[in-house]
C-alpha cells in the first residue's frame, strides 16, 4: 500500500475518500471526467452494494498508472464499514494487453479469418438443434393437457433457447457485418405499426416486470420507406439492454421522435432510456467496439457477448444511420439511434429494386390443401410438418432438393413447396 498510495499513515488507507482520489487523478491525467461516487469502495460504502473483482487504475506515488482488481462488501454487523480486498493486477493486465496485440499482428490476420469462419460454420450447425428445440416447446405448449408445471417448464427451456439463438444470430450477424455482406432491404413500412410491433416482442422476450413507457410524436408519418428487419433489430437490441441495467423499480422509456436537422432533412429519433447507472464520457466511446463492455463485472454479472452495440452502430451506419450515448441526459443512461426518412424515389435512385407492400402476395386469398417441405434436418421436419398439419393442410415430406423435385412432378395435388433457401 505504501508502494501504490505513498503514504505511511494507515488512516490514509483505510479511507476511501482518499482511495478514490488517487483514481480520480488518473483520469484527470487522462482528459477524462471521473466522480469519486464511481468508485467501487465509495459505492460499496455509500450504496451498500457488492463488487466482486473490479479493475480500477491508481496513481502511484512515482506518477505512473497501476490496476487494482477490489472486491468490497457492507460490513455485515454495523454501518460506515466495509470489508475489502485490493490486489495489484497491473502485470497481469500488461501480459494481457501484449498478448491482445499479438493476436492482432498482421501476421495473425490469416489465422484470425480461419477461426472467424469456424465460428461462424459452428453457430450455424448449433443453431439447427436451437431452432429445433424452441419449435418443440412451442408445438408442447399447443397441448391442452400440459399441467401448470410442465407449461412453466416449457416455456422455461423455449426462453433459454431464445436467449441463446440470439446470441448465435450476433456472431453470424457480426461476421456478415465484418465481411460487407449485409444488404438493406426497404419498404414501404407502416412505422406505428413497426414500433408497436418492437415493443410487445421486447416485452415478451425480456420477461421483466419493469415496464416500458412509450411516447411517440404526433407528428410521425404513418408510412416511410425504410428496412423496418434492421430497425427491429436496433431498437430491440436497445431496448433488452436498458431492461438488463434498469434499477429495480424503475422504468425504461421510449420516444420516437421527427427532428429537422439545419440543413432541413428529416429524420427519424428513438431515444431508449433507463434509470441505471450513468455511463462515464470514456466508457460512451469505447461501449460500440466489438466485444467491449462497460467493465468486467457486466458480463458476469448480466451476460452477453458485447456484440449487440457494436452490430446496432454498423447497422444504423449502413442505412446512413447513427447510434450514440446521449451525455446530456444527467440521469441514468439514453441511447439515441436516428434514422433519416427517404421517399420512395430516393431510395429507387440506390436500390436496384423496391419492395412494396402492394406488390407482395397474400398467403390469404387462397387455401393451401397439399405443401411440400423440403428439409434436410429430421427434427425441423417434424416441427414444420405438425404445424402445418395443426392448420389442417396435407404435408409430404422431402429430404433435399433432387427428392423435392422429383415428388414434386409425381404429384400433381401438391400447391406449395417450403423449402430452406440453400436448397
Amino acid at each position: 500500500m505504501k508502494e501504490c498510495y505513498g503514504s505511511d499513515e494507515q488512516r490514509q488507507w483505510t479511507d476511501v475518500n482518499a482511495l478514490a482520489e488517487t483514481t480520480h487523478r488518473v483520469h484527470i491525467a487522462l482528459g477524462q471526467s471521473y466522480h469519486k461516487s464511481q468508485y467501487p469502495l465509495v459505492r460499496a460504502l455509500k450504496e451498500g452494494v457488492t463488487v466482486k473483482a473490479e479493475h480500477t487504475n491508481i496513481l502511484r506515488e512515482d506518477k505512473t498508472t497501476g490496476t487494482f482488481a477490489i472486491t468490497a462488501a457492507p460490513f455485515p454487523h454495523c454501518s460506515g464499514y466495509i470489508i475489502a480486498f485490493l490486489v495489484d493486477v497491473t502485470n497481469q493486465v500488461n501480459v494481457e494487453k501484449e498478448l491482445l496485440e499479438a493476436k492482432l499482428h498482421p501476421n495473425s490476420v490469416e489465422q484470425l479469418q480461419t477461426r472467424s469462419k469456424f465460428v461462424a460454420i459452428t453457430s450455424h450447425e448449433i443453431r439447427t438443434p436451437v431452432n429445433g428445440m424452441i419449435g418443440l416447446c412451442e408445438l408442447l405448449l399447443l397441448e391442452d393437457e400440459l399441467t401448470e408445471r410442465q407449461r412453466e417448464y416449457a416455456m422455461d427451456i423455449r426462453d433459454c433457447s431464445l436467449k441463446l439463438s440470439n446470441i448465435i444470430n450476433n456472431f453470424l450477424d457480426f461476421r456478415k457485418l465484418d465481411d460487407k455482406k449485409v444488404v438493406s432491404e426497404v419498404l414501404k413500412t407502416d412505422l406505428r405499426g413497426l414500433i408497436e410491433s418492437i415493443v410487445k416482442d421486447s416485452v415478451k422476450q425480456t420477461h421483466r416486470h419493469n415496464p416500458c413507457v412509450v411516447e411517440i410524436a404526433e407528428d410521425l408519418p404513418s408510412y416511410i420507406v425504410c428496412d423496418g428487419f434492421r430497425i427491429s433489430q436496433i431498437v430491440s437490441n436497445l431496448l433488452d439492454n436498458a431492461h438488463k441495467f434498469v434499477c429495480q423499480d424503475g422504468t425504461v422509456e421510449l420516444k420516437v421522435l421527427l427532428q429537422t436537422t439545419t440543413t432541413g432533412e428529416k429524420r427519424v429519433q428513438f431515444r431508449v432510456h433507463n434509470d441505471g447507472l450513468k455511463i462515464s464520457d470514456d466508457t460512451a466511446t469505447r461501449i460500440f467496439q466489438p466485444f467491449i463492455q462497460a467493465d468486467a463485472r457486466i458480463t458476469r454479472e448480466y451476460g452477453g457477448t458485447g456484440l449487440g452495440l457494436s452490430i446496432c452502430r454498423e447497422l444504423s451506419s449502413l442505412m446512413d444511420g447513427n447510434v450514440y450515448i446521449d451525455q446530456s441526459i444527467q440521469t441514468g443512461c439514453t441511447f439515441v439511434f436516428e434514422l433519416p426518412i427517404r421517399s420512395e424515389a430516393d431510395v429507387a435512385s440506390k436500390m436496384s429494386i423496391i419492395i412494396t407492400q402492394q406488390a407482395l402476395p397474400s398467403i390469404l386469398t387462397f387455401r393451401v390443401r397439399h405443401i411440400l417441405l423440403v428439409e434436410d434436418e429430421p427434427i425441423n421436419q417434424r416441427v414444420i410438418k405438425r404445424l402445418i398439419s395443426r392448420c389442417g393442410i396435407r404435408c409430404s415430406l422431402a429430404g433435399n432438393g433432387r427428392e423435392g423435385f422429383q415428388k414434386f412432378i409425381a404429384d400433381p395435388t401438391i400447391e406449395m413447396i417450403l423449402m430452406d433457401c440453400k436448397h
